[in-house]
């Protein structure tokens, strides 16, 4: 499912993505993106490809998108390419590890 919002006369540049990845083809891309200020929120399945094929691939020019991913990103090979530091990959081991970092510096 997509949904947007464009104003009258400006082109769609932030998109909110609810998808359900099958990624089984050999030597495949799960999601291949270079999009801007998008919000991600992906069920992923590679049924024994993982580690082969790519479930994320961030092209050159991705920028500020946040994306969580279900089994965690950590169970599957990516690659960010897209040259900054201002995407976030979110997942239960990554989001459990802030919490446990952040939670000792608010005491």
């Amino acid at each position: 499912m997509r949904h947007a919002t464009v104003p009258s006369g400006h082109r769609v540049d932030s998109n909110v993505w609810s998808v359900n990845v099958d990624a089984t083809v050999n030597q495949g891309i799960a999601i291949r993106t270079s999009a801007r200020y998008g919000k991600w929120d992906v069920i992923l399945g590679t049924y024994q490809f993982e580690g082969r094929n790519l479930a994320l691939l961030l092209d050159p020019g991705a920028a500020h998108n946040i994306i969580t991913m279900h089994p965690p990103l950590e169970q599957f090979a990516h690659r960010d390419q897209s040259g900054n530091e201002i995407n976030v990959l979110v997942s239960a081991p990554r989001l459990k590890r802030l919490l446990q970092t952040a939670a000792p510096a608010a005491r």
